[in-house]
């Protein structure tokens, strides 16, 4: 089509609006496309976007125009590729990813260290390493393997899980992490608009699972103060009179972002030891994601196990350095300020009160300090600070920890001085 790019019926400054409505959009179907000239100077427009987004099917659609060049006989043209992006709107709600909030905050700052991100610093082990750098030729390890895994290293999970923990009706699936694991639970067990009980300060990652599987009733119970373990009381009123019963409750041991140990008793409240078919609902959700976990990293996890437990043991030995230095940083806050460090390689503090704001303290220390810690916001605490002493060899760890004990003195006497 020989068309005009001027398209300021729908993308002008001032939407058409009836007062008393909602802008109304005169958008193209998607697929349109027009052509004209370049500029004098052979130069396409820039890329646009309506900001415009209306609220439909419960999401919402965000106009894209393309300029794409083409040449036609002896005529340089261009094309107008019209497209609808729709958002739904459990997506648009879920919070920001805090590693990406982080990665803004020291994007064009250098020399920043990381007490951030919840990493050991070591890498599996050596003879594990060398074992995988002969599977890189193996066709096997380009292609997909079992859905819930390699069965040697299921089998291995199961006695290890037996041996080492005293766990003896396990099953076991292999995801891509974590996160993906939880994920896999929660479309499995939870549909939009069901209640799930969590307790703060919690794991921001599952909160955000629940926002964008549409899990928006999200009760937050309390922590203890002291331990910060789950409130239980809390939690048998809440299983008790919350109509409908809470589909799941979900806690996180040892505690991330606690670095607490909860006790078996506890835990016992809300864990069942079976329940029918439910793996098999599981690999519906894993066959539609990942598939499976990358069998390369499969086979270095096998091989990882079979080193045994005494490797381990020798690693963790040096975070316990790592995690009295980081304490003696965090002194500033006070005697009572810090939990945790029990149970995980996490340290939780406590900000002095007029420091309500924790992001614009988090940004302070990277941008003045150089040092990143997670604010207690991403885990429905305001006023705290998660601090991770796993992720670097000790000497950066003292240089860090310097860093951190500098800003928390400073920040603790003047407040936050730029």
């Amino acid at each position: 089509m020989n068309g005009s790019t001027n398209n300021s019926g729908w993308l002008g400054d001032e939407p058409d609006v009836d007062e008393g409505s909602q802008p109304k959009l005169e958008q193209p179907e998607a697929g349109t496309a027009g052509t004209g000239t370049t500029d004098d100077k052979g130069k396409l427009p820039k890329s646009t976007v309506a900001c415009q987004l209306p609220e439909e099917h419960g999401g919402k659609m965000m106009t894209c125009i393309l300029p794409i060049l083409m040449k036609i006989g002896d005529r340089i043209c261009q094309m107008i590729l019209v497209i609808n992006i729709w958002f739904y709107s459990e997506i648009i709600i879920t919070d920001v990813y805090m590693y990406m909030m982080i990665q803004e905050v020291i994007r064009g700052t250098k020399d920043v260290l990381s007490l951030a991100q919840g990493v050991v610093y070591w890498q599996p082990p050596k003879p594990a390493l060398d074992k995988v750098k002969e599977l890189v030729w193996e066709p096997s390890v380009s292609r997909y393997g079992a859905d819930e895994g390699l069965p040697e290293l299921r089998e291995a999970l199961v006695r290890k899980l037996r041996q080492e923990n005293n766990l003896h009706k396990s099953s076991v699936m292999v995801t891509a992490g974590a996160n993906q694991a939880f994920v896999n639970l929660v479309l499995t067990l939870c549909d939009a608009g069901d209640s799930v009980v969590m307790f703060a300060p919690y794991y921001f990652n599952a909160y955000m699972s629940f926002q964008m599987t549409g899990v928006t009733n999200i009760l937050v119970g309390p922590g203890n103060p002291k331990t910060l373990h789950p409130d239980e009381d809390w939690l048998e009123k809440t299983l008790r009179e919350t109509k409908p019963t809470p589909k799941l409750v979900t806690v996180v041991n040892p505690g991330n972002p606690s670095g607490t140990y909860i006790p078996l008793p506890l835990l016992k409240i809300a864990y069942p030891t079976e329940v029918a078919g439910f793996g098999a609902q599981l690999l519906k959700i894993q066959d539609n994601i990942p598939i499976c976990a990358a069998i390369i990293s499969q086979r270095l996890a096998l091989y990882s196990l079979e080193v045994g437990p005494e490797w381990v043991t020798e690693q963790v030995k040096d975070l316990v350095k790592n995690r009295a230095i980081v304490l003696e940083a965090l002194s500033p806050l006070g005697d009572d300020a810090v939990k945790g460090g029990e149970g995980a390689i996490y340290l939780w503090a406590k900000l002095p009160d007029k420091c309500v704001d924790d992001y614009e303290v988090i940004r302070w220390l990277a941008t003045k300090h150089g040092v990143v810690v997670i604010p207690g916001s991403a885990c429905g605490c305001p006023g705290h600070l998660r601090i991770s002493f796993g992720g670097l060899l000790e000497d950066d760890c003292r240089v860090a920890a310097a860093r951190l004990r500098k800003g928390l003195e400073e920040l603790a006497r003047d407040g936050m001085v730029h």
